[in-house]
This record gives C-alpha cells, structure tokens and sequence, in this order.
C-alpha cells in the first residue's frame, strides 16, 4: 500500500501551524508596482468576470516547497498622487481559486480553460475596501483590501501548476468610493509580472474574456502549512486534444463577394456545423422589430428569451456589430477592416456574414433590426450603406436567423453592395483556430462542407472536495465527448507517475496512471459524468493514498475507442 509522502511526514510534525504571509509578483512586498488598474476593485458598481494567473515560481522562490493552505487575500492601492478614498463595500462577490492547467504565458481566453479540477469556491460573501490615503508617488500604501477566505485554497506549487485566482464581481448594491490597485506590468520595476489577466466587463456571466499578459495585481497570500489536511492533486494529463477548426472565405475587394440571393445554413452537427444549401428564405423585418442603435464601427448586445447551444457550450444573448457580424458577447471588437487572424481568435463565438466597413449612422442609410419570433432570433442589415456611401446603389441587405432551439443558423443574403474594402464571409468558435485559408464558399455550397469543428479537450477528472476521512465525495469527469456512452472510474494503490503510453492499445496521446485494483461505471450526461466515493470514518486511513482515474468509451474517437483522464492523487486524512 502506498503510503503519504516525504513532505507530508514532514508537515505533520510541525507541532502548530503558524500563518505566514508573501506577496506576489516576488520582489514587491516593499517597492510599488510601475502599473494601476481599476479593474476589478476600482470599478465600485460595475460588474465583471476577472482571473488573474500567478506563476507558481512567485510562490517557491519565496520559501513555499510544500503544500499549503491559503486563508486570506489582500490587494493595496495605487499611490500615484496624494488622494484619499471613502472605502466602500460589495454585498456579493464570489472569488474561485484553482491551480491552472495551462502556464500564465498560454492562457485562454475562455474563463474554464484556465481552472484545474480543484476550483474551489473560496469565498461568496461581501468584500469590503477600506478607506485611506496616498503619500504620494513611490510610496507604499498599506493594503485596502482583506479577503478572509471562507473555506481555504490547497495549494502546491511545487508541482509547477500556476495559481488562478477567478473573481465574479457583482456591483450590485456597492455603496462607497475606492482606489485603482497597484499592478506590475512586463519586466516591472521589482521584477517581473509571470502572471496575467483575462477580463469580461459585460458582467459576471461570461465565459470568455480579453488577455492582458505580464499584468498582475500585487497580491498578499496568507497561508499555513497543510498539515493534517485531506487534499486530491492532479497528475499527467488526459486525452484527446483536438482543437477547433473554423472555416472562411476572404473576399479581396467587396466587388469579388458573389454570394448574392444565397442562403447558407449551419446545421449543429454535436462536433460542429455542417453548412448545406439554405433551408430558409429572408423574412424582412416587422414593423415592431427593434432599430438597434449603431453608429461607425459600433456594438450592441440583445438578450434571447432562452439559451442557443453553441458546440460544447451556449449563449443566451448575441452582440451585433455594425460592420456585419454577430458574436455570442461583447469581446470581438468592432474593427471594420475583415481580418482573418483577428477573427481565428476571437474570444467569443464569431458568425460573420458580411464582415465589411458599414455605417448605419449615414444620413439616408437603413438600419440593423433585431426582433425574436418563436424560437427564431433575426438579425437584419436592412439596407444598410457602406461607409462613405451616397446613395442607395451602396447599400447592403441581409440576415442572420439564430433557431435557439436546434441551434441552426442561418446566413440570408440578399444583394451586397461592391463600394470600399474586402468582406470576410464564415464561422468562428472562442478561442484560437488554426488558419485553413480562404476557401472558395459559392463553390462548395451546392453541395455541404464542414463549416466547423469543435475542440475536444482532454478528458479531465478532479473530486468534489477534500478526501476526508468519513465523508462522500465524487469524482466528476469532464470534457467528455457527446458521443461518450459509458464512463470507467479506476481506482488503485500504485501510482505510474510518467503514465503508461497506450498507442499500443490504440489509444493515441492516452496513458494510464493507476493501478486497475478497483474499478466501476457511470454514464455521462451533458459532457460530465460522476462517480461516488465513500471514504470509511477510520483514522487510522490517514496518510493513506488513493489513485484515481477515468475513462470514457466514444465510438470511432480512435481505434480503441476510449480516452483516458488525467490522474487524481486522493491522500486521505482526518481534516
């Protein structure tokens, strides 16, 4: 039987566990940082979606060589000019802490991306900014902020794994005034950020964001050693990875666009869009239909009555930009020059119809409408003039139809007019894409094509909480593909570290870290599936070692037919 490891012997005889405390970036904890944001403590009643990614280095560079338990966060103003602040309070904020599974340096811009399996909610209460004062330039100012943590982080940076701090910020009911926070950007003055951002400020429901790298808040942890404490660690990694695969055609000059009186239809295929032959017609706009107010190179979003599935996730609102497309949120900008690279990586879902230099504020110009009948969302560019446009030969006329309930959507052409630059025509999920090149659409839309497909991440497998010794906990699997039918749960007593490489089953990029000593089923739903474990209430477990790992039969995904999780090291204990 596998027992606990050297460094936990050596925690548990620390006789009193003393808090400790770091700042992070390293080098900062006395000299100010060369940056301020107001993002997000200094935004008083304005909500936003924030994470902030700490490389582990700050952590073991400064003492940490073991697991701890982080209790308590807190930030400090930017001095700047002498000022002072009333302070404030926000009555409902939640903060979630992670270890990443990707470095700082290759964040994503979609908020999951960068959570371990251990996301923990470590706070979902009121956070308060003190009131205080600057002394001026280059003087430190004490901290504004405190964050008590709720239920403690456990954290290893010895392991490698970046720290993700996720912040939903709800301005809802803040009273106060409060004070941009210091930042370290780049090489800094004290050393180097190794951290970033990525930032949604539509609100605190979004599920991607903008990426700000070597930008990080100074940030005081409190922490003690983890001694006594139950925790599950991630090892290896799982599989498969397949990335997103979007597809366009780059029009060089407007009068080269000849998809005039088409209709393309994106069918949801559960990995992607096929694109076949219209399977509807334009439906002008009803007079009740909203006119949404768009100037030069400008947005709005518009909420839908329920929630449209997109690949593995959804959207229950769409963000028109009036240079003719339509994304899944605010994110992607409102550039009127149709660029393919900008669009591989945009942060939120991109149907781009006629991605082209429009401008409803014209005088004479139509306008864009949006109403919702049924389940259908319409998006309407109702004869609407390119920029610089003089009459009505320069307007432009088409629409997109969102089916909320089958999640087909629809790219109505009417006539597009040939005045200024280039028009981008296709499809392009979150987060980047490799570039295909232009393809040739008016050639492939007789028949069908594969408009889309969407990533599969590899399978991920973490615990519900802390193995406790005589609680329940479940093993959750995530990023399981929709066509996964029946679900694997292994447990074992010895750990293969480096993983045992299964190309020779037929399993591609998959590795087995546990021992087969016990294992059971489960039947994934919605891209998840879990399994329960029961953890006897006998002390003597303590220290004890549980592997852990899945699998998940998807027909055809490679010759064997399965995928395999990262590992879960599960050491049990009596707190």
């Amino acid at each position: 039987m596998q027992r606990t490891t050297p460094w936990l012997l050596a925690v548990a005889l620390t006789a009193t566990a003393t808090a400790q405390s770091l700042v992070a970036p390293n080098g900062y904890a006395s000299t100010v940082g060369n940056s301020n944001n107001i993002y997000p403590w200094g935004r008083n009643n304005q909500s936003m979606r924030i994470q902030f990614i700490h490389d582990s280095t700050h952590f073991t560079t400064q003492g940490v060589t073991s697991p701890v338990l982080i209790t308590q966060l807190r930030y400090r103003p930017y001095p700047g000019a002498a000022t002072s602040w009333a302070g404030g309070s926000w009555p409902n904020v939640r903060i979630d802490m992670a270890t990443s599974p990707v470095d700082w340096a290759a964040a994503s811009t979609v908020f999951a991306s960068n959570l371990g399996p251990d996301v923990t909610t470590v706070l979902n209460g009121p956070v308060t900014v003190n009131p205080g004062s600057t002394l001026g330039a280059g003087v430190v100012v004490p901290w504004h902020i405190t964050i008590p943590l709720t239920t403690p982080f456990l954290y290893d940076p010895t392991t490698g794994n970046d720290l993700t701090i996720d912040v939903y910020l709800d301005g809802t009911g803040w009273a106060g005034a409060s004070r941009a926070a210091d930042f370290v950007q780049g090489t800094g003055t004290g050393g180097p950020a190794l951290g970033c951002r990525i930032y949604d400020t539509a609100g605190i429901t979004g599920t991607a964001g903008v990426i700000t790298t070597a930008y990080t808040p100074v940030t005081e942890f409190t922490y003690v050693p983890a001694a006594g404490y139950a925790f599950a660690a991630q090892y290896g990694t799982g599989c498969i990875n397949v990335p997103d695969v979007s597809t366009y055609e780059n029009f060089a000059t407007s009068a080269a666009f000849d998809l005039d009186n088409t209709v393309i239809t994106f069918v949801p295929t559960g990995s992607g869009y096929l694109a076949i032959p219209g399977l509807t017609t334009y439906v002008p706009p009803s007079g009740t239909a909203t006119v949404l107010a768009l100037s030069d190179d400008s947005e709005i979003t518009v909420p839908l009555s329920g929630s449209m599935p997109i690949g593995s996730s959804s959207t229950n609102q769409l963000t028109v930009c009036s240079n003719g497309f339509v994304s899944s949120g605010p994110g992607n900008g409102t550039s009127y020059t149709p660029d393919p690279v900008t669009f591989l990586n945009s942060s939120r879902a991109w149907w781009s119809l006629v991605w082209h230099d429009l401008n409803p504020a014209i005088a004479g110009s139509g306008q864009v409408k949006f109403e919702q009948v049924g389940s259908i969302a319409y998006v309407t560019w109702d004869g609407v003039w390119d920029y610089a446009g003089t009459s009505s030969a320069n307007a432009n006329t088409f629409q997109a139809q969102f089916d909320l309930a089958s999640g087909m959507v629809h790219y109505v052409f009417q006539t597009v007019s040939n005045l200024g630059i280039g028009i981008l025509t296709g499809f392009s999920n979150a987060g980047p894409s490799p570039n295909p090149g232009s393809m040739d659409i008016s050639a492939a839309l007789p028949g069908t094509y594969v408009a889309a497909s969407f990533a599969i991440n590899p399978l991920v497998l973490g615990a519900s909480a802390r193995p406790v010794i005589g609680t329940s906990i479940s093993l959750n699997s995530t990023n399981v593909p929709l066509a996964g039918l029946v679900g694997l749960q292994i447990l074992g007593l010895t750990e293969f570290t480096a993983g045992i490489d299964l190309t020779f089953l037929g399993m591609p990029g998959c590795y087995l870290y546990s021992s087969l000593d016990v294992t059971g089923t489960f039947f994934p739903v919605g891209g998840t599936g879990s399994s329960p474990l029961s953890i006897p209430p006998n002390p003597a477990l303590a220290g004890t070692v549980i592997l852990t790992q899945s699998a998940v039969w998807v027909p055809g995904i490679n010759a064997f037919g399965f995928i395999s999780s990262n590992g879960v090291r599960l050491t049990l204990n009596v707190n």
